[in-house]
């Protein structure tokens, strides 16, 4: 699919969970101002008043520099930690225990690269 057809979606389910702040953050980047699901929406004027926001919010600025002792700590013991580098047996276990199972749960599941490319995230 499109990048228009899945902002479709998106915008859409947004919307229709009241979500609007993330509506509007969706419809605030530079690629959808020109979509038809941005023009459909603009006369929506709470998602109009959010876009004008978000406008003017500028992304923060990288700051790589040293990092303190400890930041990057797991909260945990290593002992806990599942580490899944590929598909394979840590994969499966990892879908056992909370897909497959009956009790609901919560994870973290973290990548660390994604700390590094703020496209992925903001803008």
């Amino acid at each position: 699919p499109n990048h228009e057809d899945c902002l479709r979606i998106a915008v859409n389910r947004y919307l229709k969970a009241n979500r609007k702040f993330e509506a509007a953050r969706m419809l605030v980047r530079p690629k959808t101002v020109r979509t038809r699901v941005y023009e459909s929406n603009r006369n929506d004027k709470q998602l109009a008043y959010l876009i004008s926001l978000f406008n003017d919010v500028e992304p923060d600025r990288d700051h790589f520099g040293p990092i303190e002792e400890g930041t990057l700590v797991l909260p945990c013991e290593a002992s806990n930690v599942l580490n899944i580098q590929d598909a394979g047996a840590a994969l499966e276990r990892l879908e056992a225990e909370t897909v497959g199972s009956q009790q609901p749960k919560s994870i973290g599941i973290w990548w660390f690269w994604r700390c590094f490319n703020p496209k992925i995230d903001f803008w």
